[in-house]
């Protein structure tokens, strides 16, 4: 059952009503966007909810017996508010959703909450986008845990690699960060740069992460850092165009295994897997006589 306000409960007994749908995105960086389904902007709460980027919700699925909520929507790239490049560069990834009615002619009277979740699968048209919601039960049916691993399970510099942002052997994830500046690039995948010193620590499989530029605020992995040429290769292409003068910060690599956490980083009591476990073969492995020799 929906809760509603007296008032909001007789606006939709007259069985005539004004009611529209607004939907509530807060974004990782923490950028609100408002949108609805009516034809002029409304501001409720605070937020203002554009017409311009209006949506049409459909397959609404939302039940009371504990299974997850869902629900599709349908909207405009409008290139302003919600944009192709934004979506491309998973800027609304694990975005927070809010879906609720108002009586657009009259907002004192409240909302009435369909649904709370988190974005999930984007599909791109020429002029369109959809997009899956998923309420908060959404996640109890996904199978959680960790597996047993050789290889360590978390991230270089992540708060259990590296608890409260040092490593074991005192070293700070912050004094191994550097910052360069792009010199020259072919667009997408590689670069020069000045502004970087190589200390001898591995940076193939790091993390860049852009300051400046179309980029901002997007990170993505290292293939290669030549020092002697002044040239990086990322892994993948960059999301968006990369400029002559685009900055970015830097963090060195770990391959994950336990001689490099030991030996380059000196962190191995933050070693994350099992790197005695024995494999399949030695599971696989039995007694076996051999005769003795005569």
């Amino acid at each position: 059952m929906k809760a509603a306000s007296a008032p909001m409960i007789a606006h939709i007994a007259q069985g005539q009503t004004t009611l529209s749908t607004c939907l509530k995105l807060t974004l990782i960086d923490g950028t609100i966007i408002g949108v609805t389904d009516h034809d002029q902007d409304l501001l409720f709460s605070a937020v203002t909810y554009l017409a311009q980027a209006g949506f049409s919700k459909l397959n609404l699925s939302d039940k009371s017996n504990g299974d997850a909520s869902t629900m599709q929507l349908k909207g405009m790239i409008d290139g302003i508010y919600i944009t192709a490049s934004d979506i491309r560069s998973r800027r609304f990834d694990y975005a927070a959703v809010e879906v609720f009615m108002v009586n657009w002619s009259d907002l004192t009277q409240g909302r009435i909450l369909l649904m709370t979740g988190k974005l999930g699968v984007f599909t791109l048209d020429e002029y369109e986008f959809a997009v899956d919601l998923y309420g908060l039960a959404y996640r109890l049916t996904q199978t959680g845990g960790e597996l047993l691993s050789r290889d360590c399970r978390v991230d270089f510099g992540s708060p259990r690699c590296a608890p409260s942002g040092v490593l074991d052997g005192g070293t700070t994830i912050d004094s191994l960060m550097q910052s360069g500046t792009v010199a020259t690039t072919d667009g997408y995948k590689t670069l020069t740069f000045t502004g970087l010193t190589d200390t001898g620590k591995p940076f193939a499989g790091g993390l860049l992460t852009w300051l400046t530029g179309n980029n901002a605020n997007l990170s993505i992995e290292v293939a290669t850092i030549d020092f002697g040429t002044s040239t990086i290769a990322l892994y993948l292409k960059s999301f968006l165009p990369i400029q002559v003068g685009d900055t970015f910060k830097i963090q060195p690599a770990c391959d994950k295994s336990i001689s490099t956490c030991a030996n380059v980083w000196n962190n191995a009591v933050n070693f994350q897997a099992e790197p005695n476990v024995p494999g399949d073969d030695a599971l696989l492995n039995y007694p076996d006589y051999h005769a003795a020799h005569s």
